[in-house]
């Protein structure tokens, strides 16, 4: 074993005295190797991953190339290296390279490139549909195999979706949506992609609905002067989610369709002959699951007119009265000690300097701006019995009033107007 040892320390010896004196006289020496991988002669390599091959030859250049596969010449290459940018399966296999200069050529040991254990990706979950309200946020979530390891991008109707606003992770396997709207309702999927190839994930549906939201009213119905026998109609509408059903009242006591009247139930009430005993307060009550909004107030005035003849024999004279009814008086219909509770302007009556005087914690808020002032006091003070609380009190009239109450909740704007139009003139206590 000793003297195999030494012979074979003998032979290296040898040939590499042999390579520096064939190298000495011209003859060309060469090795291959993979330049990707720090010099080795074999490796694996996954499909779709770059590659290079190269040689360096020792000797007198210049030095020609031929690039061989399993023995078989590959045409169309030469130079000192090869690349693959795509490495595939057909590229696996054993290279070598003839070397020649002048002096000779020599052939490279081989280099050995193997196919890996790539796979596709694959998706081992799915994203799931959602229904939300706006405003929420949302992910979407999917787990996947692959090798390498799959990148993702995340789409919205089929459109790759960035980062950016309410959108984070469209890169990623999570989804976040922060806040979302309307407007991005829709359907998402995921491509999740590797070297190998692609895969595509079902679509989850968002669904996202409008915040729920008490009804407001948009349309405010109009006061109506008519002669009695003419037809008259009040029209109002309010917005809400859920939509809102409706409901006209008369001097605060809800309608039905019948006789003259129809759509008691719809944004326009309808009456066919206008009358007398028509005469009144009209308001429209929006109601939904969040909540209940009344209209404000649009007076009916009807007048009538009656032709009376007089004069003797062989002569006549006739003579028209025309009376006219109407809701506005002293003590009741739209009017409260003289202010026209529906104005959207400041009534004469109005004291402004005395009403912020009596209340200076108003002063910072409305400053010297007396409409916002009256606004302010017909839409909330009226009903804290501000200025005139020797007069009514909406809550405490609702407290001594079961009826109302039952009827009309807590709606203080209600209670007024039951007040003022029928509760006044029966004798019903305003306040304890």
């Amino acid at each position: 074993m000793q003297n195999l040892h030494l012979h074979g320390f003998l032979l290296r010896g040898f040939f590499a005295a042999l390579r520096r004196a064939s190298t000495a006289l011209g003859f060309v020496v060469a090795g291959l190797f993979v330049a990707d991988a720090q010099g080795q002669q074999s490796v694996t390599l996954n499909p779709g991953a770059a590659v290079t091959l190269a040689v360096t030859a020792e000797g007198t250049a210049p030095f020609t190339y031929q690039w061989r596969r399993a023995g078989v010449v590959l045409s169309g290459v030469s130079g000192d290296r090869y690349a693959i940018s795509s490495f595939a399966s057909t590229d696996a296999g054993t290279y070598t390279v003839v070397v020649a200069n002048a002096a000779g050529s020599t052939t490279t040991d081989a280099a050995t490139l193997m196919v890996g254990s790539a796979t596709l990706p694959a998706l081992t979950s799915q994203p799931v549909s959602q229904s939300v309200t706006e405003g929420a946020t949302v992910t979407f979530a999917v787990t996947a195999t692959g090798s390498p390891a799959p990148t993702f991008r995340w789409r919205k109707d089929g459109v790759d979706l960035v980062d950016g606003g309410t959108v984070s992770g469209a890169g990623t396997a999570t989804l976040k949506l922060s806040g979302v709207t309307l407007g991005q309702a829709g359907r998402y999927s995921v491509v999740a992609t590797n070297s190998v190839g692609t895969a595509l994930s079902g679509d989850a549906v968002l669904t996202v609905a409008a915040l729920a939201y008490a009804p407001v009213f948009t349309v405010q119905p109009t006061s109506r002067s008519v002669k009695e026998g003419s037809a008259v109609s009040f029209t109002a509408e309010a917005s809400g989610n859920p939509a809102p059903a409706y409901r006209w009242h008369k001097d605060g006591v809800a309608l039905n369709d019948g006789g003259n009247l129809s759509g008691a139930f719809t944004t326009k009430l309808s009456l066919a002959s206008a009358r007398s005993t028509d005469v009144g307060l009209y308001s429209l009550v929006a109601t939904n699951s969040v909540g209940r909004a009344t209209s404000s107030g649009a007076a009916l005035t009807v007048s009538t007119s009656t032709t009376q003849r007089t004069g003797g024999k062989g002569s006549s004279k006739t003579t028209t009265t025309t009376t006219t009814e109407s809701t506005t008086s002293d003590g009741a219909g739209t009017t409260l000690d003289g202010l026209n509770l529906f104005s959207d302007s400041v009534p004469a009556g109005f004291d402004v300097a005395g009403y912020l005087a009596r209340y200076p914690k108003y002063k910072s808020r409305f400053g010297s701006d007396g409409l916002k002032a009256w606004l302010y006091y017909r839409d909330t003070g009226i009903y804290a019995g501000e200025v005139y609380d020797d007069l009514f009190r909406a809550e405490e009239y609702l407290a001594l009033n079961p009826d109302v109450l039952a009827t009309y909740g807590a709606d203080l704007r209600a209670a007024l107007l039951h007040w003022l139009n029928v509760g006044w003139a029966e004798g019903r206590a305003g306040r304890y």
